[in-house]
């Protein structure tokens, strides 16, 4: 899902990295083999792309503006 949102946005690895603060290599781990994450990357993705972490663990939630309940 990182990969599938990353390019829906247009970024390259290196940007989400500078963005996120999570090194390049580090994402294209995540992206090729599942690789594990901290709780803090994981977040970090999360608030960035405007997703629950649910959805980037597992793959449900999805959008917060859609999710969120009042």
């Amino acid at each position: 899902r990182i990969r599938t949102m990353r390019e829906a946005y247009g970024l390259s690895a290196d940007t989400l990295s500078r963005k996120t603060g999570i090194s390049a290599q580090q994402i294209e781990k995540i992206e090729k083999d599942g690789g594990s994450m901290s709780i803090n990357q994981l977040v970090n993705l999360a608030a960035f792309f405007n997703v629950s972490t649910d959805y980037i663990v597992f793959g449900k939630g999805g959008n917060l503006a859609v999710t969120e309940r009042s």
